[in-house]
């Protein structure tokens, strides 16, 4: 039992993380913003450069939220098949959602992975994009999804729309996917109710997964050639490549990546404010990964949605083993798509170096912006002035 002194020691460290975080969002988050915009001609004359530069800034934001939970001990160990090696190639992350803290842990993995978070694109619920970093995920074209039966069909179309225009007109890589469509303790229920009337399993580690936005993304078409001209706004002509046979082009996703997180414990996950407090002991956080070629992954709808249901229903059943002995269970190579030699479990590492130069860049950015926006008010009020007396 930690004395009164250590426990306002504890309460002391969370305020003022807190108030660290706060102080960060106020120089960070508007300083992208600005830059952005005042970038924006380059969307004219020259979008790669442009969108070049988007990806580094967003990295670099998402790298100050990787180091909540990287500076709270909150440590991300990977297991299963690696995914350094796809950085470069065409994915689709199924993950399953726990908590407000799944955004975070997730942009702590994609920092970690070289490049992976300037060429990403997260697919997530549309309240997400009046949060403090919505404007961010807004002008990075990420795609917000509206749940709910009289709006979904209707989001799945605008998706796809978005997918062909920001995702291959951007020549993005990996899309981040929660298809459960909300978090474990909102969805549990209804999905439990879904699997009883259909003659499912009983899950209480994952929901059942939704299929239209995964849908949507597996059956992107329309390749689209490196280097082909794109329009003023940087998106794409979505040129076609043939395909072999002669058919008609198509574009399919290269792999689809199953990633299983699972927190210390699911009755009391993580979430965001304990992250950014760092309120909770110091823990591991496991991301276990399932890499599938798209040639494994069912075209019809009934085999792709039993194919997809099935990822969770190997979720619940590694999570349950968790949770009984505290172990993640490395599950059998048939389920790997016949791999074997599985690498040995590796810890998430982040250079603090890198994290205190991008810190100073943005405080610095915000400096030079406060000095124009000064200079610009100045300007502006001296017209004012010269057109009364005038």
């Amino acid at each position: 039992m930690p004395s009164l002194a250590e426990r306002w020691l504890h309460y002391a460290k969370c305020a003022l993380r807190l108030f660290l975080f706060l102080l960060n969002n106020l120089y960070c988050i508007p300083t992208y913003t600005v830059w952005m915009w005042l970038l924006y001609p380059l969307t004219w004359v020259a979008p790669d450069i442009y969108w070049r530069i988007e990806g580094t800034l967003f990295r670099w934001l998402l790298h100050m939220v990787a180091m909540l939970s990287y500076t709270a001990d909150y440590d991300v160990i990977e297991m299963g098949d690696r995914v350094d090696e796809l950085e470069q190639d065409n994915c689709l992350f199924i993950i399953n959602h726990q908590s407000t803290a799944d955004v975070p842990i997730m942009m702590n993995m994609l920092t970690a992975h070289g490049r992976a978070a300037d060429n990403s694109m997260w697919i997530m619920d549309v309240l997400f994009k009046w949060t403090n970093f919505g404007i961010v995920s807004q002008l990075h074209r990420d795609f917000f999804i509206q749940c709910g039966k009289d709006k979904r069909d209707k989001s799945v179309e605008l998706l796809k729309t978005a997918l062909i225009e920001d995702y291959v007109g951007l020549d993005r890589k990996w899309v981040l996917l929660f298809p459960e469509g909300g978090f474990l303790k909102n969805r549990k229920e209804v999905s439990q109710r879904f699997a009883q009337k259909n003659g499912l399993p009983h899950l209480e580690r994952v929901s059942l997964p939704r299929i239209g936005a995964a849908r949507a993304v597996l059956d992107l078409r329309a390749e689209h050639r490196p280097g082909s001209p794109k329009r003023a706004n940087g998106v794409g002509h979505g040129d076609a490549l043939p395909k072999p046979d002669g058919g008609q082009p198509r574009r399919r996703i290269r792999w689809v990546v199953d990633l299983t997180v699972a927190y210390p414990d699911q009755q009391r996950p993580l979430d965001l404010v304990s992250v950014m407090a760092g309120s909770r002991p110091p823990c591991n956080v496991y991301f276990y990964y399932r890499v599938f070629s798209s040639d494994q992954v069912p075209e019809d709808d009934a085999a792709l949605t039993a194919w997809l249901y099935q990822l969770f229903f190997d979720k619940e059943e590694q999570l349950t083993e968790y949770y009984r002995t505290g172990r993640m269970p490395t599950l059998p190579p048939s389920k790997h798509g016949g791999r074997e030699g599985l690498p040995p479990p590796r810890r998430l590492r982040h250079d603090p170096l890198a994290w205190l130069l991008r810190h100073l860049f943005f405080i610095g950015s915000t400096a030079l912006h406060l000095r124009l926006a000064a200079a610009v008010s100045r300007g502006l009020c001296a017209l004012v002035g010269s057109l009364a007396v005038w």
